[in-house]
């Protein structure tokens, strides 16, 4: 009764136009194949293009330019801190001076002015500065009160 019912749906399906269902056996060995390899398309393919004799010589004196490393533009130096006076402390609570600095909001340097803050306990300031990413891109991490 089993196969009279999988010939029925078969039939179905395709006086419908849709596709007849794949083979268990086909399907089985797919997914070993996919176990073992990987999904066809996730893994990005170097793209093909068509290269003439100029290219293909150039490539051989000078390198291939896809293989070669990319120049990471360095980020602007942070300008020269300036010289404030510092105000008075407040009298009441414990106040730690946050110093004036400079920070990035992503096109140019803008200056921060120094205050008076009451810190999280154990804390002490650290001012912006650049870094790298684990793709080696430059970041900015924004100055801030850290763990001491």
């Amino acid at each position: 009764m089993h196969r009279s019912v999988t010939l029925l749906l078969c039939a179905t399906l395709a006086a419908c136009g849709l596709p007849k269902p794949r083979p268990a056996d086909e399907v089985l060995l797919d997914k070993q194949f996919n176990a073992t390899f990987g999904i066809p398309g996730t893994q990005p393919l170097a793209q093909v293009k068509p290269r003439g004799v100029l290219e293909i010589a150039a490539s051989r004196v000078f390198g291939d330019p896809a293989k070669a490393p990319l120049r990471v533009k360095a980020p602007p130096e942070v300008p020269p801190i300036r010289v404030e006076p510092i105000t008075r402390r407040p009298r009441r609570g414990e106040y730690s001076w946050q110093p004036s600095a400079w920070e990035w909001n992503g096109y140019a340097f803008v200056w921060q002015v120094g205050a008076w803050v009451q810190p999280p306990r154990g804390a002490q300031w650290t001012n912006g500065h650049w870094t790298t990413n684990e793709i080696g891109d430059f970041i900015w991490v924004t100055g801030g009160w850290v763990a001491a």
